[in-house]
């Protein structure tokens, strides 16, 4: 399908979890990942069970990933984590936010994975909030998890800087944000974080820790042929009123 954007999903150790990620999108992606030895089964099926994605076995993160964005065309990067899920289809030719996003430069991002609803959220004028001297997600514009920013904006801070996997990358937009004072957010949330468990070692970043079910039992599941269960994550999230779902998976 047509887009403007360009989607890169980051991912390690969590074939399962990513599977139902893939399984939920509606969207073009590129699936940059990396993987423990042990894990390396998970990986093989899934690439076998989603022949269109684009997966590219992680070797040098950096230049893997700047190389991604300036060879693609399109002018808008959405950048995702292996334990998202999409709730809510994701339709950039009807969402006004998306409109709203590209006309504004004071718009440093949109997120589709916060609402106006959600606890905590601050005085907004058609979706749009000053991000500057919030706290948590609201004022914490350069997630890679659900944020969609121009190329133009992060590019030269990615060429610039240094930074080896994910979690590296976001300190590193977070310290040198883009002068852009407004987020923009959707009416209705078409991504929710789903944190069970921790691959990451360098950063304390997880507010959650190890919330559910270990990578080990999740990848031998998935080896074993079950799959997280899309419409149990799709019905609890109705009810959430924060962007994370923590909660015990179920498989069919």
């Amino acid at each position: 399908m047509p887009t403007e954007i360009t989607t890169i999903i980051f991912s390690k150790n969590r074939a399962g979890q990513l599977e139902l990620l893939l399984r939920s999108l509606n969207l073009p992606v590129s699936v940059i990942y990396t993987y423990d030895p042990s894990f390396k089964s998970g990986y093989d099926k899934l690439i076998t069970m989603y022949p269109k994605v684009n997966f590219v076995l992680e070797t040098d993160f950096k230049s893997q990933i700047i190389e991604c964005l300036e060879r693609s065309p399109e002018d808008y990067v959405l950048f995702l984590v292996d334990d998202d899920v999409m709730i809510k289809l994701f339709a950039e030719k009807n969402c006004p936010q998306f409109e709203e996003f590209k006309k504004n430069p004071e718009i440093i991002c949109l997120s589709l994975r916060l609402a106006p609803y959600y606890e905590g959220a601050p005085k907004m004028n058609d979706n749009i909030w000053n991000w500057q001297g919030l706290k948590h997600d609201w004022g914490y514009p350069m997630s890679v998890s659900a944020h969609i920013f121009r190329k133009k904006d992060i590019l030269p801070i990615m060429t610039k800087g240094e930074f080896e996997n994910p979690n590296d990358l976001e300190v590193l937009l977070r310290k040198n944000p883009p002068n852009k004072s407004l987020m923009v957010c959707v009416n209705q949330p078409n991504i929710i974080n789903t944190p069970a468990n921790v691959v990451q070692t360098k950063y304390r970043l997880n507010r959650f820790g190890n919330a559910g079910i270990s990578p080990e039992e999740m990848n031998e599941k998935f080896i074993n042929g079950q799959r997280i269960s899309l419409n149990d994550i799709i019905e609890k999230a109705k009810a959430s009123k924060a962007c994370f779902l923590v909660t015990d998976f179920k498989y069919k």
